[in-house]
């Protein structure tokens, strides 16, 4: 089925790696590239898994939480943002705006990503939220970050 611009997905019952009872299955949606320069196709990747089993409330609390709080979630050391882009219409997805720490990038019609902005400082991503996502932040929030793990710091001087 199609995903993203440039992107195909597709839904999958079967076992996942970790699991230690190989007749354990879940939903796991797995992705591939579309804009490839071979004619071999791109090689399918999972990124969601799912069971069938009903979720709370209190099963999203603590989901949430750790990924926001543990050291060893990812999302503690790096600030990830992405937006669609849509078509002159805004009505169809055409591709995809991505920030992972101070890197922006984007992706539209299934071209390969380019690089639009890599912010060195807290400054420069500030403005670069604000440019390509219109995200303004307020002076309380800009200092939000500052101390964190996700914090850009510019690189020390050579002695």
């Amino acid at each position: 089925m199609a995903g993203a611009p440039g992107r195909e997905q597709r839904l999958v019952k079967r076992n996942i790696a970790p699991n230690t009872d190989p007749t354990q299955k879940l939903w796991v949606i797995e992705t591939r590239s579309t804009a490839t320069t071979t004619t071999t196709a791109s090689p399918w990747r999972a990124g969601y898994c799912f069971t069938e089993l009903e979720w709370l409330p209190e099963d999203f609390a603590i989901i949430n939480y750790r990924t926001s709080h543990d050291p060893q979630s990812w999302f503690t050391h790096k600030l990830v943002l992405a937006k669609a882009l849509l078509d002159e219409k805004q009505e169809m997805p055409i591709g995809s705006l991505v920030l992972v720490g101070g890197e922006i990038t984007r992706r539209v019609h299934g071209q390969p990503k380019e690089t639009v902005a890599s912010c060195r400082t807290e400054k420069e991503r500030v403005e670069a939220l604000k440019t390509w996502f219109g995200i303004e932040l307020n002076p309380d929030e800009q200092r939000g970050i500052l101390g964190t793990a996700a914090e850009l710091r510019e690189p020390m001087a050579e002695p």
